[in-house]
C-alpha cells in the first residue's frame, strides 16, 4: 500500500517570464499571476515506509497490550462487586488503579 504526505502550497505569485526565440524580434511574454492555494501528496521514501511499518507493528502490540489490561481490570472490578476477590487480587487491583 502506498502511503504519502500531503503538503499544502500556498497562494503564491509568480512572476512573468521573458523568452526571447533566435528568430523573433520581440520577447515573448507570460504575465504574472497567482497561483491558488493547493495540496500535493508526495509518496513515502522507502526509509518511510518501513519506518511506518514498524511504527504500526508496535502500535498493535501496544493496543492488544492495553485490550489485555483492560480485561484484567474488569475481571477485578467484577470480583470486588460480588465480593469473591481474596487479598492478592486486591493488592493487584489498588496497584493497577493507582
Amino acid at each position: 500500500m502506498l502511503r504519502y504526505h500531503t503538503i499544502s502550497r500556498p497562494r503564491t505569485w509568480i512572476e512573468e517570464v521573458r523568452v526571447r526565440l533566435e528568430d523573433e524580434d520581440e520577447d515573448t511574454v507570460t504575465p504574472g499571476y497567482w497561483q491558488e492555494t493547493y495540496q500535493e501528496n508526495v509518496p513515502f521514501t522507502p526509509d518511510e515506509e518501513l519506518a511506518r511499518d514498524a511504527e504500526e507493528v508496535q502500535s498493535a502490540i501496544d493496543q492488544r497490550a492495553r485490550e489485555i489490561e483492560e480485561a484484567d481490570l474488569r475481571t477485578l472490578r467484577e470480583k470486588l462487586r460480588n465480593d469473591t476477590m481474596d487479598f492478592e487480587e486486591l493488592k493487584e487491583y489498588l496497584r493497577k488503579v493507582s
